[in-house]
């Protein structure tokens, strides 16, 4: 360029050279001059920018508009820096007069990426992946940013891998991206234009899922209300994954329901009988967009059939429990009371598994909970849960007492047991009679029953229970078991059940023996078995009380003592019959004999 010499006084007051020149980045091939005019600018007309050297040398751009001071250099090469240098121009003829100039330096722009994908890490981050342009010349990273809020973003590390993670964000939202390939160690950042992309983060995963039913071929999965929060989610899925032992997952049967369902719950079918089974869950927003999987459950397809709980004593019960038919692969089941400890049982039979539970409070119901299991997965593989409930025993009555009351009753008294619990009913049944009980009695009513319509001089079993009345079917405790005679009545007769014994001796003789004391000799009965012995005591008079037993029926004579000198004596006998305590005795045969005088 042709340099004129002007006056000095010319020079300072229209030839100032502009304050600064910034030079920014346009596109791939141009760059934006922007010029600072100096403080007094009066005279300037224009400002004229050229690239300095290098292969742009000789582009240039002028600024005819001094109020606009800016400016394009186009035809450039991408990625390239620039000097620029800006002269200022006064008005004046041809030619144009302009100064020394000032420099800047800049980057025209690398090209942009082909494209970018955005896909789902979380609830809360995207993976932006880059495809580099065909000309990557200058790129040293690339960059990613929500469009709507830039200060949300990412930078790839190298070249190697083109993709970086941006976090902080919304479940189940759908994002703007903007991507650009970036010029490195560059301050500020020269990026190529921003190519547009967009992804959603993953929803948030279902909670407190429930398997409510279970068979060998089909699983049932509910899912709760979701919660504001959660609604971004348009359905959600259930997934059942088969684990088999040494190989990779196979097989994945599924259900999915609509988030906006009356009812959130969706059938597992085509499951195999016997077959463990990881049952997974997630929340879509659609076919091809889910968020991370939830463990529901591990189960085996083989729920028992039923359960039932039986009574064995006060303190335990036992389960029993009908498997599948088609129960392959079960080898345990897991039993718990309901809010309880769960204990892991391996029944002896799996044909008819019976599992008890122990240390129990007497005369209470309890839920139990069980689930047929697999032991020797990995993890225990368990059924659904199948659920029964029963009660322990209560407590039998105490203190059994049967009595003769006649010769055709009997009367039956007990206490009730120290722990009562439970006991809504006391039942007495007699020995051959075990169907139909021959008293029912309130605990608040008189512990008494009475035997009628009885065989005399027999011995008859009773058992009493204790029972829970409110339970269908009844749960009674184990029996309280005791025996008593009917009193005889004078004849012997025997059955294949009961004995009939003579109730009266044949005769009684009554002689004297001292002053003080008489003899009574007693003739058996002609049938006499079952006699066990013979009570002889004095009717009435001053002697009354006075009396005798005799235990050897073989030698059957006894003395009664401390009676008064010769005075006639009435003695009535009875004989008794082997029994519980009290001995019971029959009716008496009586014969009378004086004591000796005094002698003199």
């Amino acid at each position: 360029m042709e340099h004129i010499s002007w006056p000095s006084e010319i020079s300072n007051e229209f030839l100032r050279e502009p304050e600064s020149v910034t030079v920014k980045p346009d596109t791939s091939s141009s760059v934006l001059v922007v010029i600072q005019p100096p403080t007094e600018a009066q005279g300037i007309v224009s400002y004229k920018a050229s690239i300095e050297g290098g292969d742009g040398a000789g582009k240039a751009c002028e600024v005819t508009d001094v109020n606009k001071p800016s400016c394009v250099i186009s035809g450039l090469e991408l990625a390239t820096q620039y000097t620029v240098k800006v002269v200022s121009c006064v008005d004046s003829t041809n030619p144009v007069v302009c100064g020394e100039g000032t420099t800047g330096s800049g980057w025209t722009r690398p090209n942009t990426p082909k494209s970018v994908n955005v896909n789902p890490i979380s609830t809360s981050s995207v993976t932006v992946t880059f495809e580099a342009p065909s000309d990557a010349k200058g790129i040293g990273h690339y960059e990613a940013f929500v469009t709507e809020d830039p200060n949300k973003s990412c930078k790839t590390t190298s070249l190697d891998i083109l993709s970086c993670e941006i976090g902080g964000l919304e479940a189940g939202t759908q994002y703007e991206i903007s991507a650009a390939g970036c010029i490195a160690d560059t301050n500020p950042a020269v990026c190529s234009e921003a190519v547009p992309g967009s992804g959603w983060t993953k929803p948030n995963p279902p909670s407190q899922m429930a398997i409510e039913t279970i068979s060998s071929t089909s699983v049932y999965v509910s899912f709760p209300r979701p919660q504001a929060s959660d609604k971004k989610a348009l359905s959600y899925e259930a997934l059942a994954r088969r684990m088999v032992r040494e190989a990779t997952p196979t097989g994945e049967p599924k259900c999915s329901v609509k988030a906006t369902a009356e009812t959130l719950g969706c059938s597992i079918d085509n499951l195999s009988p016997g077959t463990n089974y990881t049952i997974l869950t997630r929340s879509c927003i659609n076919a091809n967009l889910c968020g991370d999987e939830v463990l529901v459950a591990n189960i085996t397809t083989c729920p028992p059939v039923s359960v039932s709980v039986e009574p064995i004593n006060p303190t335990t019960v036992a389960v029993n429990i009908v498997p599948h038919t088609d129960a392959n692969g079960v080898d345990s089941y897991k039993i718990s009371l309901k809010g309880g400890e769960t204990k892991k049982c391996i029944p002896e039979s799996l044909d008819k598994p019976i599992c008890e539970i122990t240390g129990l409070e007497v005369g209470t119901e309890y839920s139990v909970v069980i689930r047929a299991c697999n032991t020797e997965a990995p993890d225990d593989f368990c059924s659904t849960e199948m659920s029964g409930s029963g009660w322990t025993r209560p407590n039998k009555p105490e203190s059994l007492k049967v009595e003769g009351q006649t010769k055709t009753s009997l009367t039956v008294t007990f206490e009730a047991p120290a722990v009562n619990t439970g006991i809504g009913l006391y039942k007495v049944y007699q020995d051959g009679y075990n169907s139909n009980s021959k008293c029912s009695i309130q605990p608040e009513e008189q512990l008494k029953c009475q035997l009628t319509d009885l065989k005399a001089g027999t011995k008859y079993g009773v058992k009493v229970r204790a029972c829970i009345d409110k339970t269908d079917p009844v749960v009674c405790s184990e029996d309280e078991n005791a025996s008593g005679w009917t009193q005889p009545n004078g004849q012997l007769i025997f059955g294949l059940q009961c004995s009939l014994l003579a109730d009266y001796p044949a005769s009684v003789t009554v002689e004297p023996d001292t002053s003080s004391s008489v003899l009574v000799a007693v003739q058996p009965p002609t049938e006499a078995q079952g006699i066990v012995s013979y009570k002889a005591s004095i009717e009435g008079g001053d002697g009354a009380g006075k009396a005798c037993e005799v235990t050897d029926v073989n030698k059957p004579s006894c003395v009664i003592s401390g009676l008064e000198p010769a005075t006639k004596y009435t003695v009535r006998v009875v004989s008794c019959v082997d029994s519980t305590n009290p001995v019971v005795c029959g009716e008496d045969t009586t014969g009378s004999g004086w004591t000796r005088p005094n002698s003199k």
